[in-house]
């Protein structure tokens, strides 16, 4: 019987680091595709600008904004990278609090651009100036990630809804899309590491940023 047990739980082990080393190879696939997307797209403006294509001061700024605008979305993915390799630490707290609603609008002002590549808008509603004990590249981390999966997941031309809250002394940061929604079936399994729910768009992602 002990023999039996052991066997069972070896399988089941076994299957876990498969799963574990497949997912792991995804992450490495989406992840060096979600990379080298931007670095193409900086190289195109670059290489438009060196040329002389750009052949106006309204087109250059085109072509800068456009490098800008890949140079911010290249930065959140080596981001998610680090902090995701830094999992677990404990960084300690902040010793002063922040105006959590002043804090989203700044965030939500540096995603504008990346918002405007696939024609969505963002609404910010403030409800309430909440101070909190975060750090401020924490929130930023949150909210830049819910910006993103919102403007990769929903449809173009959308609005998404950015709202600041306070109830019951819990501050509240709300990210709303218009999209369809995570599916019933991957709600609890998006949380895992490198895991990713089906979507209709197709885009990639690695699965690391919630």
């Amino acid at each position: 019987a002990l023999a039996a047990m052991m066997s069972v739980v070896s399988v089941v082990q076994i299957r876990r680091e498969t799963e574990i080393a497949g997912m792991r190879a995804d992450f490495v696939s989406s992840i060096s595709h979600e990379l080298r997307t931007p670095l193409a797209q900086i190289k195109l403006y670059l290489e438009t600008i060196r040329l002389g294509r750009a052949s106006t001061p309204e087109a250059r700024d085109w072509s800068l904004a456009h490098i800008d605008r890949e140079t911010t979305r290249l930065g959140n993915l080596v981001e998610n990278v680090l902090r995701f390799s830094r999992l677990g630490r404990n960084d300690g707290f902040p010793s002063d609090p922040i105006d959590l609603s002043s804090e989203v609008e700044k965030i939500v002002d540096e995603f504008r651009p990346l918002a405007a590549s696939r024609k969505s808008e963002i609404d910010v509603k403030v409800m309430a100036n909440p101070l909190v004990r975060l750090r401020p590249e924490g929130i930023r981390h949150v909210v830049v990630n819910l910006l993103d999966n919102a403007v990769k997941y929903g449809p173009v031309g959308q609005t998404i809804t950015v709202c600041v809250d306070e109830r019951e002394a819990n501050a509240i940061v709300s990210v709303a899309d218009q999209g369809s929604g995570v599916p019933a079936g991957d709600r609890e399994a998006i949380w895992r590491a490198f895991a990713r729910a089906k979507t209709e768009t197709g885009a990639a992602g690695s699965g690391i940023g919630l």
